[in-house]
């Protein structure tokens, strides 16, 4: 794709506000990393003392910080016209309500791309109206054509695109399976079937563990590992004891590298019940690892059910232990499944994401 001459010149300011590091964040680097590619000079403001933050140092842009979050909207209008900004690109709620806010109270110009990542409507409250039809705002990019089709109702139809995440290419951690076995006091051949998320209510991780305890009674030797942290830790663990499955049930913890968990699984189990996309799906396929999902959202986009991964219906606890155990069980299957959902990884290379969201910005400065 040839590069957006105007934005490449103008520049754009992404706006970041979570402390917190999940797959947001994760694909913002991606982006920032493939726009740069594409010559795009670009600035992000973002929280100080943030996960976010602390990466972006490695990338090819610059960064502002801010720390106090009724400041933000002043903030960025500022830095908007310090940098010369062409398009001011949010990735989150908060960052949204602040453009708008600097649009209407703060004098800020650039037209404002917001980044959509969640498949559940909008409000329908007097603000929400305000602030999903702000006129400042010119485009809204989609992860997913479900979240497309849910937020359709509240905008304008003509300035929604959808632009699926990306991935990174990877070559392969030999080491990972023995590492996390060798930590978990398991043998080399122990198989693992798990999930790398935040532990937050939306990835419906009850039903990962009745799930598992499905699995666990018809067969003994499968071990399940959560990676992640969050609000919903305290009645995961209590649901573990409830269940009697704590012996073959761990909790790891947030993990910077979450790779590391993925690849040495032998099932990537995703049980969430709403989800913009799931770009931790592309991570498992990237990895060469099969998967086993709900159909929540845009997951069933990235997986073709029954040749790139297999899906369930959401909550369906029996049908899910039904197909773990099913790929657990046939040695065959299991590679196949892995083979065609690496094949199709090269796909959601991030580069792809870079080169739409790129294209958005095109259209947004040239029908300015």
């Amino acid at each position: 794709m040839t590069k957006p001459t105007s934005t490449s010149n103008d520049g754009v300011l992404h706006l970041a506000t979570a402390r917190t590091w999940r797959g947001g964040e994760q694909q913002l680097v991606y982006l920032v990393r493939g726009l740069h590619a594409l010559g795009i000079r670009q600035h992000v403001l973002c929280r100080e003392g943030s996960e976010l933050a602390q990466r972006l140092v490695h990338e090819s842009c610059t960064v502002a910080y801010t720390s106090r979050r009724f400041t933000l909207a002043a903030a960025l209008a500022r830095e908007v016209e310090r940098e010369k900004i062409a398009i001011v690109h949010t990735h989150d709620s908060h960052a949204h309500s602040a453009a708008v806010v600097a649009a209407t109270m703060f004098g800020m110009k650039a037209p404002i791309v917001v980044s959509r990542r969640v498949d559940f409507p909008v409000s329908r409250s007097v603000t929400s109206r305000w602030k999903y039809r702000h006129a400042s705002i010119k485009a809204y990019i989609c992860v997913s054509a479900a979240v497309k089709a849910i937020l359709a109702p509240s905008v304008q139809p003509d300035i929604l695109y959808v632009v699926h995440d990306g991935v990174e290419p990877w070559s392969g951690d030999p080491a990972a399976r023995a590492a996390l076995r060798a930590e978990l006091g398991l043998p080399n051949d122990a198989l693992l079937v798990g999930n790398v998320s935040a532990l937050a209510d939306h990835k419906d991780h009850p039903t990962f563990l009745r799930t598992a305890m499905r699995v666990l009674q018809g067969r003994a030797d499968v071990t399940f590992v959560l990676a992640g942290s969050g609000p919903e830790e305290v009645h995961i663990r209590a649901l573990i004891d409830e269940l009697g499955i704590s012996r073959s049930v761990f909790l790891l913890g947030f993990r910077s590298y979450p790779r590391g968990i993925i690849a040495a699984l032998d099932v990537f189990l995703m049980t969430s019940k709403t989800e913009g996309l799931g770009s931790v799906v592309l991570d498992a396929q990237m990895c060469g690892i099969p998967v086993v999902a709900t159909k929540a959202g845009g997951i069933p986009e990235i997986v073709d059910d029954g040749r790139t991964g297999l899906l369930a219906d959401i909550g369906d606890a029996e049908t899910l232990a039904r197909l773990v155990g099913q790929i657990l069980g046939n040695a065959e299957e299991r590679r196949a499944l892995a083979a065609a959902g690496l094949a199709r990884a090269t796909y959601w290379d991030y580069h792809r994401m870079s080169g739409e969201t790129a294209a958005v910005y095109s259209s947004v400065l040239n029908n300015g």
